[in-house]
């Protein structure tokens, strides 16, 4: 596979979670708020930002990874 191949893959890898991880979500947060009450809003959104920047950054170092690994 090409670096692009790859990195595409990645990144369709990624989205697959993102994707399934938000409609998952509903039943997942209903879960989560039964078992553990504390759990606020607050923290769902960090975890959100969380995921995101995450991401973001992991796909950035597969990129450098791929350029410099020639």
């Amino acid at each position: 596979m090409g670096r692009k191949a790859t990195i595409f893959g990645i990144w369709v890898i990624g989205y697959s979670l993102g994707f399934l991880g938000y409609l998952a979500a509903p039943m997942m947060g209903t879960w989560l708020l039964s078992i553990l009450p504390s759990l606020a809003l607050e923290s769902m959104v960090g975890a959100l930002i969380s995921g995101i920047v995450s991401s973001v950054i992991v796909t950035f170092l597969v990129m450098l990874w791929a350029r410099f690994s020639e």
